[in-house]
């Protein structure tokens, strides 16, 4: 199960996770950071639920949540790093290939 919103409506999650129940699922909003590094085409938030991966395997869950940051592959790593903070999170790992 997945949605996708370019401007999603505050409580649209709701319903969504009520549906997904233990699935994985995901919800993605694409955005674009502010600063000279950010890009329309790339940037974005995505929340995965009962998954680790940006990609959804249906076969696989795990009982974690996580959040990715899509950002252009040349942003620096010390930018991801601000934007993760403004959310109060920190980079857990390496950088992936997603959207």
């Amino acid at each position: 199960m997945w949605a996708w919103s370019e401007e999603a409506p505050p409580d649209a999650d709701l319903p969504f996770l009520a549906a997904a129940g233990d699935a994985p699922a995901l919800l993605g909003w694409r955005g674009r950071w502010p600063g000279p590094a950010g890009s329309v085409q790339y940037d974005g938030v995505q929340v995965v639920f009962h998954h680790d991966d940006v990609e959804l395997d249906p076969r696989r869950r795990t009982p974690t949540h996580t959040v990715f940051l899509h950002v252009h592959r040349d942003c620096p790593p010390e930018r991801v790093r601000e934007l993760a903070a403004l959310a109060g999170c920190a980079p857990l790992g390496e950088a992936r290939i997603g959207w």
